[in-house]
């Protein structure tokens, strides 16, 4: 009989328990908020939490401890993303710093400092719009102001037009921060990033301080480039936080800048054309999981874009029209077909060069080997079954791994554009900076996958980074002045005539004549032998290597020699160009050194009558200036040689 009553209590006791479990099991439930969806699904259990509710103060309420604990962890992650930000700031700052002095190069010349559009006296409306459309890339609009702004402000210092750029690039690497934590979000991929918040970070810190970018931040004309990319990424970002916001208001204030954005884009450089195929992809990848069927309020959104898109793309083919391409290949030392054949390898060099991206293997100017057949050279094939293999596998793996197919299409499509039948330059590695961000986000995705350590894993992309940062630390000293970077460009592409020909023109404003001839004269051999295999050559490029060579000979004092390479170069100048005036310009200075004054003062008339046909070049006034106070000294001459002449005569007779 003790031992039944003591097993009944143990009964008693064991049920008491079970009692108590299953009601704080009901408690836990009622608060969590997935369990409230789930029940609300339900009829049955909506009646039941009904009748709970109506019973009064049978819930137990809860502990004011969590209201402290999510308060405390929204101010950690805040802290911590303001953390990230600012870390990538800092380092991108330290790193460019040094190149607030650096100067102009190339193209700056013909966009910049000798574009009188954009040197504007006023902020008026009118000097705004002639200098966003009416200045050589006059479908620049958008940077083109920026330029006039940048002028308004600092002239022409340098310093200014750098701080810009690197502004630019901050805010697009900060926009390609907060793009890719907004996607490793989505509800798509459920919890697969959540405890790979670095991902982002590192993405965007890796793309900032890449020094494949350098071309992109440092070589201030390709503003336009790096302005376009912040647009283009700002544009998907704001649409992927309208797609996500649940307030309409808010949706409705992120359409119009994700819009705006692109239109701004679209504005800066013509390769953005590619943003409404990307929302449209991005949509179909994260939001419709491939679905076709698609509500009517969707069908109105994706017209709507599609509108922009072909308004846009009539705009961009009235630029390139098919005419226009191919008669651009007329001035190309290439054919249509050697650029479509080569292009492949020419990604596959971008794609080693991201890897890969040491100074050793950086250059401005490529003398990259053409293609000439599909086994000519023997690359150039398997270039092509690479390209069309990573496109297979972006589409084949798109359902199981939809990240890295979106990432592998971001890439070949904004390649398109300048990749493929423009009559373009064949290789610049500004091209890459839009394309490689999502690409280096394939690069962080793929060393987490690798390597299964988390510490290891943030070694290595620590080391990476150091390694990047040092690299384009250095690579950003090769752009300090004309004659660092042509050396640079000479070294690497030595038997390309534009290379030795701007060394050469360094070498001259450095009054170092001796080392610029031999590289003017190694162009003009080159350009000549260009010419001989017939392809086209710039007449101006020859003229230009004609007139530098007269000016080295002026310098070392062979005047004979300088007259001989002056004549030449308006012979192959051909029409009365602005360079012209300087070629009249030097063959006075050296009429005047061998003190042939008549001869002298003829040459410097001549510049000062062809001068008035380029009153808008800036660089004409500074010229004009001095051709009139060489033709002062050479009249004074002149009438010396008179006077002396007339007292020999009267001596004589």
């Amino acid at each position: 009989m003790v031992d039944k009553k003591k097993l009944s209590r143990k009964k008693k006791k064991g049920s008491k328990r079970k009692k108590n479990l299953k009601n704080n099991e009901l408690s836990n439930k009622e608060k969590s908020p997935i369990h409230n969806i789930k029940s609300s699904q339900n009829p049955e259990s909506f009646k039941s939490h009904s009748k709970e509710e109506e019973k009064p103060s049978e819930e137990i309420p809860a502990p004011q401890e969590t209201k402290k604990n999510n308060f405390s962890i929204y101010f950690y992650t805040k802290k911590y993303l303001l953390l990230e930000t600012v870390s990538l700031l800092l380092l991108t700052v330290i790193i460019y710093s040094g190149t607030l002095n650096h100067s102009f190069h190339f193209d700056d010349a013909p966009n910049i400092w000798s574009n009188h559009f954009i040197q504007i006296s006023s902020l008026s409306l009118d000097e705004l719009l002639k200098a966003g459309f009416e200045s050589v890339n006059h479908h620049r609009p958008v940077a083109n102001i920026s330029f006039a702004l940048n002028y308004y402000f600092h002239g022409l210092e340098e310093k200014g037009y750098h701080l810009v750029n690197i502004f630019i690039h901050l805010l697009a690497g900060i926009m390609l921060f907060y793009f890719v934590k907004t996607t490793l979000k989505l509800a798509i991929f459920k919890d697969k990033y959540q405890k790979s918040q670095f991902i982002a970070f590192f993405t965007a810190l890796i793309w900032l301080i890449h020094p494949l970018h350098t071309q992109s931040v440092t070589y201030i004309v390709q503003r336009m480039n790096s302005m376009a990319a912040l647009f283009y990424i700002m544009a998907m970002l704001f649409y992927v936080k309208a797609r996500l916001n649940p307030e309409r208001t808010k949706r409705i204030i992120f359409f119009s800048i994700a819009f705006i954005a692109g239109l701004l884009a679209l504005g800066t450089k013509q390769n953005t054309i590619t943003l409404p195929i990307f929302i449209i992809l991005y949509e179909w990848y994260f939001f419709q999981n491939f679905r076709l069927k698609i509500s009517r309020k969707k069908i109105f959104w994706i017209a709507a874009i599609c509108l922009v898109f072909f308004t846009v793309l009539y705009f961009y083919l009235a630029t390139f029209s098919l005419s226009g391409i191919l008669t651009g290949y007329d001035r190309r030392d290439f054919s249509l077909i050697e650029r479509l054949l080569t292009q492949p390898r020419v990604i596959l060099h971008y794609i080693s060069l991201l890897v890969v991206p040491a100074p050793s293997r950086l250059n401005l100017d490529y003398d990259f080997p053409l293609s000439y057949s599909l086994f000519s050279p023997p690359t150039t094939i398997i270039a092509i079954l690479v390209i069309a293999g990573m496109l297979g596998l972006a589409i084949y793996t798109a359902r199981k791994n939809r990240l890295y197919s979106f990432c592998i299409l971001w890439f070949l499509g904004n390649l398109v554009i300048e990749s493929s039948v423009i009559p373009l330059e064949m290789v610049y590695e500004h091209r890459t900076y839009l394309p490689s961000m999502l690409v280096i986000l394939i690069m962080v995705l793929f060393i987490k996958q690798v390597v299964q350590n988390r510490r290891i894993v943030m070694v290595s992309l620590i080391t990476i980074t150091m390694l990047f940062s040092y690299w384009t630390y250095e690579r950003n000293k090769i752009w300090q002045d004309e004659l660092t970077l042509w050396k640079d460009v000479q070294q690497k592409s030595p038997n390309k005539a534009r290379a030795n020909l701007n060394l050469g023109l360094a070498y001259v404003e450095k009054n170092r004549a001796e080392e610029a001839i031999t590289y003017l004269k190694k162009a003009l051999y080159l350009y000549e032998q260009l010419r001989n295999e017939g392809k086209y050559v710039k007449s101006t490029g020859i003229s230009l290597c004609l007139r530098l060579l007269g000016n080295a000979y002026l310098q070392k004092g062979e005047y004979e020699k300088a007259i001989g390479y002056l004549n030449n170069a308006l012979k192959e100048s051909s029409i009365n160009a602005a360079g012209d005036v300087k070629t009249y310009h030097l063959l006075g200075q050296a009429y005047a050194k061998r003190l042939q004054a008549q001869e002298a003062v003829f040459y410097f008339s001549k510049a000062l009558q062809l001068s008035q046909n380029f009153y808008n070049v800036p660089w004409m006034n500074k010229t004009v200036a001095e051709v009139r106070r060489f033709l002062q000294k050479a009249n004074f001459l002149l009438e010396a040689q008179r006077k002396r002449q007339i007292l020999l005569n009267q001596k004589n007779n």
